[in-house]
């Protein structure tokens, strides 16, 4: 079995409030809550800065995540919170023989009468989501700060995000993996958000259909996979990750293909690399076919069930595996 790669610096900043209130967690001294007042008090004072170093100078892997788990709620307090701003990470799996481009936007009005007649909007709420597709870097160029203050002051969702955002198109040659979001509002009316998670989850094979009929172009292959809804807050994460092992799939399943095309037997070896997980597939015959996937590992994620994830993957793609330590 392989050891989580990262290295955690020990020489954190003892004056960082928040790391420390984490530790002060870790140890029992304090509860969660205490970390959330906290983080809630540097967004609400726009110190976004002073949060970013804490998540990426934690100690260690469980203290990160406490702080990033700790800032979600902080920002999405429900309790405090007039909208709900929510994203579907979006995958497009897309190939072409020659250079083709995707269109930066899905029709709006299309996409917001699929979600009102599949009741994924509550009835009389106040919701709407946007076509655009919004690129990672968009999305994490957000600052915590403007996302707390606009759950907490966004008035109509119509007039969606307060700033301008455009999506952003993709160009396709071969084969390739490519995240995107869609960006929708809901306004607290009745304690309740407007948007039904759960009715989302149940409708996805729909709003795959809808995004591939808008997303049609000639001479391109593609696939869409939406995912639930998550917050705006935790969009950027947790889309790279879907990203991540999506690609990781489609690679170790296109090389694996190959192989048993030539009657050869796959076989894959996990080690690590810099702070990544590093997976080579090759046969366990004489070829020169080959590949190597890295996952590279964010501070706060697990990295246990990372790992669990791919050699589910592997053993669903139907080939053994094997530990290399170094």
């Amino acid at each position: 079995m392989i050891s989580d790669p990262r290295q955690y610096t020990k020489a954190y900043p003892k004056t960082n409030i928040i790391i420390q209130t984490a530790l002060d967690i870790k140890d029992n001294k304090i509860s969660s809550k205490d970390l959330d007042d906290i983080i809630a008090i540097k967004l609400r004072d726009e110190q976004d800065a002073l949060i970013n170093v804490a998540l990426n100078l934690a100690p260690d892997n469980n203290t990160a995540s406490l702080i990033w788990k700790s800032l979600n709620r902080a920002v999405n307090n429900v309790e405090l919170s007039r909208a709900n701003i929510f994203a579907i990470p979006l995958i497009l799996v897309a190939g072409s023989k020659t250079k083709s481009r995707l269109k930066p936007q899905i029709d709006t009005e299309k996409l917001n009468k699929f979600f009102n007649d599949n009741n994924l909007f509550l009835p009389n709420s106040d919701c709407f989501i946007s076509g655009k597709l919004i690129d990672p870097n968009t999305i994490s160029s957000i600052k915590y700060s403007q996302l707390y203050y606009w759950v907490r002051n966004l008035q109509q969702s119509k007039l969606w995000l307060p700033i301008s955002i455009e999506g952003s198109s993709i160009e396709t040659l071969n084969e390739g993996v490519f995240l995107r979001f869609l960006i929708g509002v809901g306004i607290d009316n009745n304690d309740s958000s407007g948007v039904d998670a759960k009715a989302i989850q149940d409708n996805l094979m729909g709003l795959m259909s809808l995004i591939g009929d808008e997303l049609k172009t000639d001479g391109v292959t593609l696939f869409p996979i939406p995912f639930a809804p998550v917050p705006m807050s935790s969009a950027f994460a947790v889309g790279v990750e879907y990203r991540t092992e999506i690609a990781i799939s489609v690679a170790i399943s296109n090389i694996v293909k190959k192989m048993r095309e030539e009657r050869l037997t796959p076989r894959a070896i996990i080690s690590t690399q810099g702070e990544a997980i590093k997976i080579i597939v090759k046969p366990l015959e004489d070829s020169e076919l080959l590949e190597t996937i890295l996952w590279n590992l964010s501070r706060f994620i697990s990295f246990e069930e990372t790992l669990q994830q791919i050699t589910n993957l592997l053993h669903d793609i139907g080939i053994s595996y094997e530990f290399n330590i170094d």
